[in-house]
């Protein structure tokens, strides 16, 4: 049952982040194309280039006036992907992210203040201030892991299968089966983590929200001399938080180290097959550096699933408790046209009234004695 609960959280927060493209679909979707296309150019297309060149080398024939369309088709393709493309990307992304963000920060605002005191009674103000940041700061890195992380490989690794497999369509068949491996591998690796993660998340709030509930509440605390009780358990909540991200790195760390050995051994599997193509002359040398050349492209993109995960693992942490707080119901909802308050005698009296809130094992005060006069606005503080 835990574990259908935390997929569900999974996709409930994944799902309200990425449906934020429909507040700037025209950059976000823009920002994808582009990143498709420089990729695309950037580790697919530019080798294909070095790779006639390099044959033409190989057999003698190379010179500057046959070589020229080459030489210009390889820089246009890095001038094109690396100059122009990701700098547009980088200006969409600012400018999409930064309107997403926005509306989420008037979104939780307009929540916060329309919410019942029963609601902030029951909240540390600080935990609430920690919660928003912390997915505000989730929607950049969401996006970012999308556009920068996720695109990337995937265009990589399904672009350089589909060039091989008119090469090499043996080697294009087992690059493509063995990325599908380790990907999934290393997904349900670092899903592992997920729980600790999120251990590790909540133990963060807690600490920023009782710093600024202290802070806060400054003058009570010298006022009784509470400092040192404060700064005991305020080194608990730190020693609690250290904790959780001493056990995420243990298995960040056994994730890490599992993958960058399946790494090494692609690598060291594509040098061996271009021997041993060389060897007998299975290949000429352009068809091998292109082999070499897309083996080492997807090995750095697969590179990036292992901090992908662990970024969308942390996203998932970090946004889950504000998206949860976003989705509760209103309490009391006030109306859009009240109607003026018609009442200009009698009073409201309060006589030995005992005042508690939810989830509060104790009164905060009793014998509370007060009469209310027409017309007076009474406010209760602390």
């Amino acid at each position: 049952m835990s574990e259908l609960k935390k997929q569900n959280s999974s996709k409930k927060v994944i799902k309200f982040l990425f449906n934020l493209w429909k507040i700037s679909p025209l950059p976000t979707w823009t920002m994808f194309t582009a990143q498709i296309i420089a990729v695309t150019l950037n580790m697919t297309v530019a080798p294909i280039f070095v790779s006639q060149l390099l044959t033409r080398i190989a057999n003698g024939t190379a010179n500057l006036d046959g070589s020229i369309w080459l030489l210009t088709g390889y820089a246009l393709s890095l001038v094109v992907s690396i100059v122009i493309l990701f700098n547009l990307i980088i200006g969409l992304s600012y400018i999409s992210e930064n309107k997403m963000q926005s509306a989420v920060d008037e979104k939780i605002l307009h929540y916060l203040v329309s919410n019942s005191l029963t609601f902030h009674s029951n909240r540390m103000s600080g935990g609430i201030v920690s919660d928003t940041n912390k997915l505000i700061g989730s929607i950049e890195r969401f996006w970012d892991t999308i556009v920068f992380n996720i695109i990337p490989i995937t265009t990589t690794i399904t672009t350089v299968c589909i060039v091989l497999s008119f090469i090499f369509w043996q080697y294009a068949v087992a690059l493509a089966i063995l990325s599908l491996i380790i990907i999934t591998i290393v997904v349900f690796a670092q899903s592992r983590i997920s729980p600790v993660s999120r251990i590790a998340a909540d133990k963060s709030s807690k600490k920023t929200a009782y710093l600024a509930d202290v802070i806060g509440n400054i003058s009570a605390v010298k006022a009784f001399a509470m400092e040192k009780v404060e700064l005991t358990k305020y080194k608990k909540l730190i020693n609690d938080w250290r904790q959780a991200e001493t056990n995420e790195m243990k298995g960040v760390t056994k994730v890490t180290a599992t993958f960058g050995l399946m790494m090494t051994i692609m690598n060291v599997c594509a040098f061996t097959a271009a021997v041993v193509a060389t060897q007998y002359h299975i290949a000429n040398i352009g068809t091998i550096y292109l082999v070499i050349s897309y083996t080492l492209n997807v090995v750095s993109q697969l590179w990036d699933v292992s901090n992908t995960t662990r970024s969308y693992i942390r996203i998932i942490g970090d946004a889950g408790p504000m998206i949860d707080t976003l989705e509760m119901d209103i309490e009391i909802k006030d109306t859009e046209s009240p109607e003026k308050s018609k009442i200009c005698n009698g009073k409201i009296e309060f006589k030995d009234v005992c005042f508690t809130h939810n989830q509060n094992d104790d009164a905060l005060f009793r014998q509370f004695n007060l009469t209310v006069k027409p017309g007076e606005q009474i406010g209760l503080i602390g």
